[in-house]
């Protein structure tokens, strides 16, 4: 059996500290899920590695993903040729940050949004599943005709990657009324996305503004 590790124990520990309203660190794990589902564009950050002259700082550009996978981890195209690319390959874990958000409306700070703090898998040229990955990725990003495995070898030197969340930080709106803190990793990954849009919870990111 397999003990978890000191880090795992430290971030179950304080995912629950957050801040309560109606909503509960269940319901925010679900409209994190459901966000996931219906999205598919966020915001990569990375970190700058030593040796650069931006050695330490951040950089965050728009990313694209697709939701192929069950447990909640992204489906990404990955560029090592970018700049977010070559911070994560320098990086030994190969670590970075994906945040989303709700789409925009006329009161956006009411609104869930949250960056998942995790690891890229770059799979290279032994990605598993790659017909069904890219008919997958091709629903959320029809643009991308041109990914592996449609004619010859990416555009760019892309490959299939995948981005596995470690800790999540979740803001459901205001304080007091929508939970704010961490989502246990393991009950973000066991939630269902919400897939009526009459259920509340979807709709409440939808309207243009809490009433």
């Amino acid at each position: 059996m397999k003990l978890p590790s000191l880090k795992t124990l430290l971030l179950a520990a304080v995912a629950f500290t957050g801040v309560l309203g109606f909503e509960t660190v269940e319901d925010a794990a679900r409209i994190a899920r459901t966000l996931v589902q219906s999205e598919s564009i966020g915001t990569l950050s990375t970190v700058f590695p030593e040796g650069h002259v931006l050695a330490g700082e951040s950089l965050s550009l728009m990313e694209y993903y697709a939701p192929c996978h069950k447990n909640g981890s992204l489906a990404v195209l990955f560029f090592g040729i970018s700049l977010n690319g070559k911070n994560i390959l320098a990086s030994p874990n190969h670590s970075a940050t994906f945040s989303l958000q709700a789409p925009p409306s006329l009161s956006a700070a009411t609104k869930p949004r949250f960056s998942m703090i995790g690891k890229f898998e770059i799979f290279g040229d032994k990605y598993p599943h790659g017909d069904e990955l890219r008919k997958c990725y091709l629903k959320s990003h029809p643009d991308a005709w041109w990914s592996p495995g449609g004619h010859g070898e990416g555009v760019h030197g892309a490959t299939w990657a995948r981005f596995d969340p470690e800790a999540i930080y979740f803001v459901g709106g205001f304080g007091g009324a929508h939970y704010i803190g961490y989502i246990p990793i393991e009950l973000y990954q066991w939630a269902k996305p919400n897939e009526e849009r009459t259920d509340p919870s979807f709709q409440r990111f939808r309207i243009e503004a809490d009433k």
